[in-house]
């Protein structure tokens, strides 16, 4: 993302690219910020990060539906998707 951003930003004397870079930013760290809490949600209390872990733990449908709205919106905006592009 800050690879990216670095590229948004090389011409940074224009207006709309100094904007263009700083909503960029805002959206990535939003993305990173919604994919770290949905992957922590998964991980639950004991912290086991390990897929297989994730895959055998019990949510409930709260929670389940929480990591899901969290993952679509953490990779979405990370992808591109509509209406986070």
């Amino acid at each position: 993302s800050l690879a990216s951003w670095a590229m948004v930003m090389a011409h940074h004397r224009d207006a709309g690219n100094r904007k263009a870079g700083y909503l960029y930013i805002v959206m990535a760290s939003f993305g990173t910020l919604a994919l770290l809490l949905a992957f922590g949600l998964l991980a639950e209390a004991d912290g086991n990060y390990g897929f297989a872990a994730m895959r055998m733990s019990e949510h409930t449908p709260f929670t389940a539906g929480l990591e899901l709205i969290l993952l679509l919106l953490g990779a979405g905006s990370k992808a591109g998707l509509v209406p986070l592009h």
